[in-house]
């Protein structure tokens, strides 16, 4: 059987594939820490995480939330329903949580319309 050498994929340290969801990016000056927020424990769980490893790295940290309408949106039987709304409920919450309400210094909570894997990866990049 023939084998061909593994090439490491950068994105797998870059995303966290260790199970920890957290992600650093050596920017130029201070490093950054991109956490995705969805208001699932797992999620809020990686926004803790990233806590604890930004004093490590003397990161900051970058919360990111992102929304989009689906196709089947139909602006007049959903009037009443805002997944931007729901998003910033998201981010709100994740706060108050993690940081008991008060985000710290060098923390940024960000909301971007898109499909949550094109936001991240460019978030991260």
């Amino acid at each position: 059987m023939e084998t061909t050498p593994r090439q490491d994929d950068s994105r797998a340290t870059r995303f966290g594939v260790d199970g920890t969801g957290v992600t650093t990016d050596a920017l130029p000056g201070r490093p950054r820490i991109v956490v995705g927020l969805d208001g699932s424990e797992a999620s809020l769980d990686a926004l803790r995480r990233a806590v604890r490893v930004r004093t490590v790295f003397e990161a900051d940290i970058t919360a990111v939330v992102a929304w989009h309408y689906p196709a089947f949106y139909d602006a007049m039987t959903l009037s009443s329903w805002s997944p931007e709304r729901d998003a910033e409920q998201i981010l709100s919450d994740a706060v108050t949580a993690v940081f008991r309400g008060e985000s710290p210094p060098r923390f940024t909570g960000v909301l971007v319309e898109g499909n949550p894997t094109e936001v991240l990866t460019a978030e991260s990049e």
